[in-house]
């Protein structure tokens, strides 16, 4: 961002990778805004600039569901206590702490619904543009999995209005502003469609009907029908991770997080037992499109927590590792819209349509009475220390393995909080109850001020208790934290390069070993990028390329992953790590994964004590001349020759080739210098007389190209997974250059085509208009 370039290939982690490819790195209208803003107040400031921003899209989330609330209920009273509960719901505050791409999902999808809620035929032209931008918004800067189910959401919203209402122009409207969005955002889909192709994050067998690989994921998931509970309590299995006896997503922005006050879920049950004085009317009432809501939010539901209708979902996502958990985001909205109907439903049964005119006292009292219940309930559960064993065997649902027991503070909170909601309908809708229209419009007024209160006690608990903060060792098994103002500060360059200098990092590439208790497994996925590091080790969002993941890691892979940990040092593949040029292994330390100096006055200091070791294997060079060349058809004949009959250390005289149609043999004279980073690497070496075969020992990716002296050189697929290129007699230098499938002429021609329909789309949807109103 400061050079005015974005490099589109990572040297950093597994051996390199596109990183325009991945859904929350493509340079999107977040990236322009970030760097406008770092114009302004310095770059030094972009991590204070984010918070910022993302604080701003916390309020816009709560503001445009509060316009589709007011506009399904038409009370503003009812469509800021939904709002409240939306905004500050645990997926909302997760979500908007880990990344503004996600959580833009919970800023448009709103608005999107609102659009599909005021169409008018005669205002056509206006739904077209309105759709078109912010469904492009959607497709260009949000993560597309979320996206994809926000999408099928507000398409099933709008079929059922439109079958309804019967009439299908809408339903025209959003499918041409879908097509014209998706044709403006095509560059960065390329990408994707690419890198799906390259890599590998289905599970094996995709054509098998087998459960066998499902049942890895499901469990890898960790989202069982006992979640169901984490409505009621999020932290009901625990806070973290390493609480819940190794339980994952209880801190992350997975898992079922739909909480935001125990009396939501109550709420939402007796709704669906008695709505509009009628036993289980809310799941067939057709006013405010009650039904839909309804079905789509329990069916859904049952996709997430009954594990065969996941299954179908795993199926229909072509056997992707998602954790289609993700939806929960989505399903938040329907709940809300749910939520605030109910509400609607209760004012008009407690003080009717029309409330007469309250003076203050009747206005504040049920509130102070609500904030003292609320503060009085999380009192008596914060006294509550330890866990509840489940007697019974294991909690029903969830594997061995898992946590088998609840928190007491949890349990409390809840009883307390039920037993609250079943007095208060007693009160109000018991045959004992009493008339008075006062005490009626106050239980109403309590019912919204608790649902509030406790929602915003809840949201502030979770970002300022003491288990949102690293303590003891952080980190440990998974566990999430907000990190200190001092922590996951960019490194000083100065340090940076000190440390590149020492590991020779230009030269060779090393691994990581990540102590599961202090920096997570994970490790290798942050450090490579933020110390500028070439490793073999890291993670990747679409899983690892297909050539990688057939390597023998000997269990140090997953599907988006390679780790190592102190663990598990004795595992190491070091002849397959010499191969792939690492010549050091370093333990990554507290300090050095937070970048938090021990000596403030001192950067260097957090590389001291550094331990590091040497690869005690034979360690291939970053790039060298071959002198033999032995050609093979494909990947799997080269695994063959390289880990099943010849072997790995013969590949400095002898290389195995793809594409090649006869062995060749070549000089192996001249020293080599490598350097460049990014999108450009150069390879210089002493001029030869004769041709001879230069093997690169980064990774074989398409987009790469070679040339030298203007000449374009072949690059080949070389002992499986590096590069290699024929270089003629003669030459000094050849030239790597990285070209994103998002920067091709050809796609951006796609771009240009879907601004030509957008024009079109105004035109034909004006003549429309005109046509429907001489009609």
């Amino acid at each position: 961002m400061r050079e005015g370039h974005i490099h589109a290939w990572n040297d950093y982690p597994l051996m390199g990778y596109d990183a325009l490819a991945l859904p929350y790195m493509y340079p999107t209208v977040l990236t322009w805004l970030s760097s406008v803003l770092c114009d302004w107040f310095g770059f030094e400031k972009l991590f204070i600039i984010s918070g910022y921003v993302s604080t701003a899209f916390l309020g816009f989330s709560g503001l445009f569901m509060y316009w589709l609330l007011k506009d399904l209920v038409r009370d503003g009273a009812i469509a800021l206590v939904g709002a409240i509960t939306y905004q500050f719901s645990t997926g909302s505050l997760l979500n908007v702490s880990s990344g503004d791409n996600s959580f833009l999902i919970l800023m448009l999808i709103p608005l999107l619904t609102l659009a599909v809620r005021r169409f008018d035929s005669r205002h056509q032209v206006r739904a077209f543009i309105v759709m078109t931008f912010l469904i492009w918004l959607l497709l260009d800067a949000s993560m597309l999995q979320i996206t994809s189910y926000g999408l099928i959401f507000v398409g099933s919203y709008l079929a059922y209005r439109a079958t309804v209402q019967r009439d299908w122009r809408l339903m025209s409207v959003l499918i041409s502003a879908f097509l014209v969005a998706f044709l403006l955002t095509y560059p960065r889909f390329s990408g994707l469609f690419e890198v799906v192709q390259q890599y590998n994050r289905k599970s094996a067998d995709f054509f098998s009907t087998s459960w066998k690989n499902f049942d890895y994921f499901y469990v890898y998931q960790q989202v069982f029908p006992s979640d169901f509970l984490r409505w009621f309590d999020d932290k009901i299995f625990g806070r973290y991770p390493s609480e819940a006896a190794g339980q994952n997503h209880l801190n992350s922005i997975e898992g079922m997080l739909l909480y935001s006050s125990v009396w939501v879920p109550l709420l939402f049950i007796l709704g669906s037992v008695r709505y509009r004085s009628k036993t289980f009317y809310l799941g067939y009432a057709s006013e405010r499109d009650a039904r839909f809501l309804f079905w789509f939010f329990v069916i859904a539901l049952l996709f997430l927590l009954c594990k065969p209708l996941l299954y179908l979902l795993y199926l229909a996502y072509q056997k992707m590792s998602f954790f289609h958990v993700r939806m929960i985001l989505i399903l938040s909205i329907p709940l809300t819209m749910l939520l605030a109907i109910i509400l609607a439903d209760i004012k008009e049964k407690l003080i009717g349509v029309r409330a007469k005119p309250m003076d203050m006292i009747q206005v504040l009292a049920p509130g102070v009475m609500a904030a003292v219940a609320a503060f009085g309930i999380e009192i008596l559960s914060k006294h509550q220390e330890g866990f509840v064993f489940w007697e019974y065997g294991r909690i029903p649902g969830v594997p061995p393995g898992f946590a088998d027991y609840l928190l007491k503070e949890s349990i409390m909170r809840i009883v307390l909080s039920a037993g609250l909601f079943l007095v208060w309908a007693i009160g109000m809708f018991s045959k004992f109850n009493s008339n008075s229209p006062e005490f009626k419009r106050g239980g109403y007024l309590f019912l919204c001020y608790f649902i509030s209160i406790q929602t915003v006690l809840g949201a502030y608990l979770q970002v300022n208790d003491i288990h949102s903060f690293q303590k003891g060792y952080g980190f440990e098994y998974g566990d999430l934290y907000y990190a200190k103002r001092n922590e996951f500060l960019l490194p000083d360059p100065t340090v940076v390069n000190s440390l590149r200098g020492l590991l020779e990092n230009d030269e060779y590439r090393l691994i990581l070993f990540c102590d599961r208790r202090s920096t997570n497994r994970w490790c290798s996925g942050h450090v490579p990028g933020f110390w500028h590091l070439r490793t073999v080790d890291g993670y990747y969002g679409f899983g690892l390329p297909k050539r990688y993941q057939m390597l023998p890691w000997m269990g140090h892979n997953d599907i988006r992953t390679i780790d190592f940990t102190t663990e598990r040092k004795n595992t190491v593949p070091w002849g397959l790590l010499g191969m792939l040029s690492v010549k050091y292994a370093i333990e990554v330390s507290p300090e050095l994964y937070t970048n938090a100096a021990p000596d403030p006055k001192n950067p260097l200091s957090v590389l001291q004590g550094i331990k590091w070791s040497r690869n005690p294997e034979l360690v291939f060079p970053r790039a060298f001349f071959v002198k033999t060349v032995g050609a093979v058809r494909n990947q799997e004949e080269a695994f063959h020759f390289l880990f099943e009959k010849e072997g790995r250390e013969w590949i400095l005289d002898r290389s195995f080739v793809e594409g090649l149609m006869t062995p060749e043999v070549f000089p192996t004279e001249g020293k080599i210098t490598v350097s460049g980073r990014g999108d450009r690497i150069s390879v210089s070496f002493e001029p030869s007389q004769q041709a001879r075969f230069l093997v690169l020992n980064d990774l074989f990716f398409k987009g790469w190209t070679a040339r030298t002296d203007n000449q374009a050189l072949t690059i080949y697929p070389t002992n499986l997974i590096t590069r290699g290129v024929r270089v003629p007699a003669g030459a000094r230098e050849v030239i790597f250059e990285y070209e994103t499938p998002s920067r091709m002429w050809h796609n951006r021609l796609v771009q240009g085509l879907g601004g030509v329909l957008f024009v079109l789309g105004i035109i034909g949807f004006r003549a429309r208009e005109k046509r429907t109103s001489h009609a």
